[in-house]
């Protein structure tokens, strides 16, 4: 039987993988957008073009998406170094609010790819709700103390 101090360690590191994953999404989807947005609109995912798919380029709403992909991927990495209840859940709610739109938008869009190329990123973005989800549940069995 395990003990409350052994469960909240379980949980810390579950919040931790979990915070740390959703960090690593946002980082590397925001810094290439904000750094080199045409580069990144064209080539995204690995030469796929899954976002050139989806109509015109426009400098300012790439660039302005990685910024705020940056700034979310800041506060996600602060909560994986230091994960309590209340940064772990407004972290994950953070991501939440950005990926479950996301999914739906590409949901409702999956014609302007080849349904392979939208099955796989489709299944990335629901991937990245479940995480986000599971995180902000989980956060929540930590007591206010992070314990």
């Amino acid at each position: 039987m395990s003990t409350g101090a052994e469960s909240a360690g379980r949980v810390r590191r579950w919040l931790r993988l979990g915070l740390a994953s959703l960090a690593a999404e946002m980082l590397l989807l925001g810094l290439p957008a904000s750094a080199a947005s045409a580069w990144f609109f064209d080539w995204f995912p690995f030469g796929r073009g899954w976002i050139a798919a989806t109509g015109p380029y426009h400098e300012h709403v790439i660039a302005d998406l990685g910024y705020a992909y940056v700034g979310l991927g800041a506060v996600l990495v602060w909560a994986a170094v230091r994960p309590g209840r209340e940064l772990g859940r407004a972290a994950a709610a953070g991501a939440a609010v950005a990926n479950v739109p996301h999914l739906i938008f590409h949901l409702r869009h999956a014609g302007d790819l080849p349904t392979g190329e939208a099955a796989a990123e489709n299944a990335l973005l629901a991937l990245a709700v479940v995480v986000s989800v599971g995180v902000l549940l989980s956060a929540g069995k930590l007591s206010p103390t992070g314990e």
